[in-house]
């Protein structure tokens, strides 16, 4: 079962954005762009009293389903052509996102710079975190680590 309309009776895909097939009311008017842009920088749409992120939507119309979540390749929330939207799990998202708060001491994801002035470089995948190693400078430790991110994360890879 949908939990969505049928987004293909309300929407038609082109160039990054939707489109109003009906007219609905005074803001959703056959042919004009649907939706609009939310302070975190994704695009929603409004349809039958819910919001939609678009790019959820524009993968729906052009693919015929919805997966876990849908990923933008570029990390550029508001870029939404279909080249840049691809398939992705919980994990997978997480790959593909960049460094974290708590990676403070250096700024490079995955490397921590250790209490005797080293450089510790981890990473993980399926609940695994491997060791990738602990190097004298931080350029070691960021050659060592997208080799091995390159490896487990193959094209959700992210530096």
């Amino acid at each position: 079962m949908l939990d969505h309309p049928n987004f293909n009776d309300y929407f038609e895909y082109a160039d990054g954005y939707i489109y109003w097939k009906v007219t609905l009311g005074t803001r959703a008017i056959k042919g004009n762009r649907a939706g609009k842009l939310r302070k975190d920088g994704y695009f929603d749409v409004g349809l039958k009293g819910k919001y939609y992120l678009v790019h959820r939507v524009i993968f729906y119309l052009v693919n015929g389903y919805l997966p876990e979540i849908v990923d933008h390749i570029d990390h550029n929330r508001s870029n939404n052509l279909i080249n840049n939207l691809r398939e992705a799990d919980f994990c997978k998202n997480v790959w593909n996102s960049r460094k974290t708060s708590n990676e403070k001491s250096t700024s490079h994801k995955g490397i921590r710079l250790t209490k005797n002035g080293k450089f510790e470089a981890r990473i993980a995948k399926n609940n695994i975190t491997y060791q990738v190693g602990t190097f004298p400078t931080l350029q070691e430790a960021i050659v060592a680590i997208k080799k091995v991110r390159r490896s487990l994360h193959c094209e959700f890879a992210c530096d």
